[in-house]
């Protein structure tokens, strides 16, 4: 089956089109969509609207959730390494700081805050909440649902490169105390009712796409690009 990185422009630039080079699936498709480049977290039905509907149609879909409440953990580590001025430049001390003013609505617009905060529901469905994804795995059993991912494109199931490894952080659950973990139960209520995590219980099992399908209907095919 076809996968959405066959549409990246310049594939080689983009580790996945590089994968699935070496495992001899060619990312070079003919035609003026090849070239075709997206944004960094786009959304589904961003590359919806983005790609004619025959192409679009033949995609394999899919889509990786991850515990709500170490997604925010990960995040503060990631701004300590690579934006340690924006947390000073907002009082941010620690952890609980930075949660606050990530989750405040009231703060100044922040571009890579305003996808972190999204409830990852909302990267999957059509406007009028039209579910466009075939398949959801877990980040927390990353490596046998990329396998299962390989099985549905068609392709050997490859390594995946770690990039941007967290140092020095804990167990999620050791850096909140109750007022923050129902601050993001709050903020990713809908999240949480979809997939099922629970603050004690990291990765939990079970299928996800039937849960999620049993919320929100499977997309009609997709409206021509314009």
């Amino acid at each position: 089956r076809t996968s959405l990185s066959n549409y990246a422009c310049r594939p080689e630039e983009f580790w996945e089109n590089r994968l699935l080079s070496s495992v001899g699936v060619n990312v070079n498709v003919i035609g003026p969509w090849q070239r075709k480049r997206f944004r960094p977290h786009c959304s589904a039905h961003d590359v919806q609207r983005q790609l004619p509907a025959q192409v679009f149609d033949k995609l394999f879909k899919f889509a990786f959730v991850r515990n709500p409440w170490d997604i925010q953990v990960s995040s503060y580590h990631h701004t300590l390494r690579e934006m340690p001025e924006l947390l000073k430049n907002n009082q941010c001390e620690d952890f609980g700081d930075f949660l606050r003013w990530s989750l405040d609505p009231e703060r100044p617009y922040e571009h890579w805050f305003q996808q972190l905060n999204q409830n990852m529901i909302d990267y999957m469905v059509n406007l009028d909440g039209s579910l466009l994804i075939d398949y959801i795995g877990r980040f927390e059993n990353l490596e046998e649902d990329w396998g299962e991912v390989c099985e549905q494109i068609g392709i050997p199931k490859a390594e995946l490169p770690r990039k941007r490894i967290s140092q020095g952080r804990s167990d999620y659950r050791e850096y909140y105390d109750d007022e923050l973990a129902e601050l993001v139960a709050n903020h990713y209520r809908r999240d949480l009712d979809l997939f099922g995590y629970t603050f004690d219980q990291a990765a939990p099992t079970g299928s996800l796409l039937g849960a999620v399908k049993a919320e929100y209907r499977r997309s009609s095919p997709a409206e021509p690009a314009t």
